[in-house]
């Protein structure tokens, strides 16, 4: 059985290789032509200071429980952002036995009340995976087809990827879409072994191209706060802030 944690590990320092020249981590141009794009193996092992064979395994998910000082090296000489540096370290650290699968949140009295109370905007309440765990009446109304969904399948990404009526409803679909892809991306790093994140992107990934190009990109985003901008069949265009 192989280790998605593993092939995660293996996936995501590949692709971050792929995006640094060796004129951007400060090396001398190379002669003749380079088989792979960014950098090498070898030349992420000398900038990191490590020898080429342990980087080797590594990137193999042969090695685990690298230092963090070593995976520091790494993420500098990657360039890589926090969301990106925490995600490499859970990688690198992750069990590869399987844990027991999480049990599903449950809503607390006094957050369905307080929702129940929003009668002026939607509202609603999202699990680690985008599942909608609680959703007040205007909520929806204003997310068109999400209602059609089955209640077990009311997840966020699953709306934005299957229900045509969400790519009417946010103002810039593909970077909304772009970016829940990338949280979720982040949420495997420390929970390779969840059999409903594996459901939900296998389901996905077989049924739509952009959720799978995307998600190949092994790119990462952790969100604290922002917003979106929605064009509702019933209201005028909306900017909504989010926040975690």
């Amino acid at each position: 059985m192989t280790d998605p944690s593993a092939d995660d590990l293996r996936e995501f320092l590949r692709t971050r290789r792929a995006r640094i020249s060796p004129q951007d981590a400060g090396l001398p141009a190379s002669m003749g032509v380079r088989r792979v794009p960014g950098l090498r193996r070898e030349e992420v092992a000398l900038l990191a200071g490590v020898s080429a064979e342990y980087y080797e395994r590594l990137e193999r998910g042969r090695s685990r429980n690298a230092s963090a000082s070593v995976l520091d090296s790494i993420a500098r000489v990657l360039h890589l952002n926090s969301a990106e540096r925490d995600y490499l370290l859970a990688l690198a650290n992750a069990p590869r036995s399987r844990s027991v699968n999480p049990p599903a949140p449950r809503l607390r009295p006094g957050l369905r009340r307080a929702l129940d109370l929003m009668i002026d905007v939607p509202a609603l309440v999202l699990g680690p995976r985008r599942d909608v765990i609680a959703i007040n009446d205007l909520g929806t109304a204003f997310y068109v087809g999400l209602d059609s969904l089955p209640s077990a399948q009311r997840n966020m990404i699953r709306y934005l990827f299957t229900v045509d009526a969400a790519r009417e409803l946010y103002d810039d679909w593909a970077a909304t879409a772009r970016n829940v892809v990338a949280e979720l991306r982040a949420y495997t790093g420390t929970n390779p072994h969840d059999p409903r994140l594996a459901d939900l992107v296998g389901d996905l990934a077989v049924r739509d191209p952009d959720f799978r190009r995307w998600w190949a990109d092994y790119d990462v985003y952790l969100r604290d706060h922002g917003s979106k901008r929605y064009h509702h069949q019933s209201w005028a265009t909306w900017s909504w802030d989010t926040r975690r």
